[in-house]
């Protein structure tokens, strides 16, 4: 089934990243376009725009994003979302837009520490890392529509991230989060609460820095294109 949508889809790989940017979207229709790709049909500034959350990196990015994709037949995709630095003179709260230019490096799993960071840095010359730019461009090419990445910088070049920790609120395969596995591994591993809410407490400021810069280029984008 395909729902016409007047102009710009954006996805975002967690309900997390998305989540107030979804909250500047206004008369909101949730829509299951497939199993655990949550969508929404809405209005930003009075342009119908859709909204969809596709998981975080391989294998299901891919197919979701093309579910979106076929399912909201949009003309213009914007992929946002964290990234991690590689680049130390990157800051916590940056945000990178790439239009194409080629300046994100896709990795397969979490790069978690410094020395992993430095090493991709040589080995790549990307400034940032994630884990769905490559995956998500390959298919908006497939689709023919333009891709733009914007992304908010997470975690350091010199920081490590605790994935010993994340790698229980997230079924990398499945492709779904895990809340009920990550509150089980806290309530038995107490050391580690400390540990993340270290990392969580200053991704809500990077997602306000996010969540800005994501709607003034939507608004652009819309505006363009109704001009």
């Amino acid at each position: 089934m395909r729902h016409k949508v007047a102009m710009l889809g954006v996805v975002f790989p967690s309900q997390f990243e998305g989540a107030e940017f979804l909250t500047r979207v206004k008369d909101k229709a949730p829509a299951r376009v497939q199993r655990d790709l949550p969508t929404w049909l809405g209005k930003l500034a009075g342009h119908e725009i859709a909204v969809g959350v596709i998981g975080m990196g391989p294998p299901h990015c891919a197919s979701r994003v093309d579910a979106f994709i076929g399912y909201y037949q949009p003309k213009m995709l914007i992929l946002a979302g964290f990234a991690g630095a590689l680049d130390p003179a990157l800051k916590r709260g940056e945000v990178i837009i790439n239009r194409g230019e080629g300046s994100i490096h896709t990795a397969s799993d979490v790069i978690a520490t410094a020395e992993d960071k430095a090493r991709l840095l040589r080995e790549t010359g990307s400034p940032l890392v994630d884990m769905e730019s490559a995956h998500v461009a390959a298919i908006a090419e497939k689709r023919g529509i333009p891709l733009i990445v914007i992304r908010g910088v997470s975690d350091l070049a010199d920081e490590a991230v605790p994935v010993d920790i994340l790698c229980h609120s997230y079924d990398q395969q499945r492709g779904v989060t895990t809340p009920a596995k990550l509150g089980l591994h806290l309530a038995t591993h107490w050391g580690d609460i400390g540990r993340l809410m270290r990392f969580l407490k200053p991704l809500s400021k990077v997602r306000r820095s996010l969540t800005s810069i994501v709607i003034s280029e939507a608004l652009r984008l819309n505006t363009a294109e109704a001009g």
